[in-house]
């Protein structure tokens, strides 16, 4: 009694000739590919970002005076909570002096796996920048994990 294929059978195959059959080079490089694929995703599993951010310019005002000499302009802005557990965020903005994020309760709770769609109105001094579009980053930070941080550009219009 032995474990053996029909094929093994059929051909009067020993033992060291069906281990040789197996270890065939086709069959070593699918085992191979087969391996690479499993620890590149294992890797890409194991460093993988739990926060993702998504900022939208509201279309509907580009810029406008919000009170004399401060100028505001309007973001949605999406956090997206990868990760197992729910978090909390903040929102800041930087790239130009003065800036200030308004219209939001700080900080954010994401639930787990979770997103968020903030609507999300900046602020800035008419004099701060120059007139037209400013490069600005919005930089929102994990107040449970503080290495846990995502920044991305966006732009700020100051009207002429």
């Amino acid at each position: 009694i032995r474990y053996a294929s029909e094929n093994a059978l059929e051909r009067h195959l020993d033992h060291g000739a069906m281990w040789r059959r197996m270890l065939r080079p086709r069959t070593l490089i699918y085992t191979g590919l087969l391996a690479v694929v499993i620890v590149a995703m294992g890797v890409s599993l194991a460093l993988r970002n739990p926060l993702k951010v998504d900022v939208i310019r509201d279309r509907g005002a580009l810029a406008r005076e919000a009170a004399p000499g401060v100028i505001e302009n309007v973001y949605r802005i999406q956090i997206m909570n990868t990760d197992e557990a729910a978090r909390s965020f903040t929102i800041a903005a930087e790239g130009i002096p003065g800036l200030q994020v308004e219209g939001v309760e700080q900080p954010l709770a994401v639930a787990a796996a979770g997103s968020r769609l903030v609507p999300v109105r900046v602020q800035a001094p008419a004099d701060a920048g120059k007139p037209g579009s400013n490069a600005i980053e919005f930089v929102v930070r994990s107040s449970d994990e503080p290495a846990l941080v995502r920044r991305e550009k966006s732009t700020f219009l100051l009207p002429r």
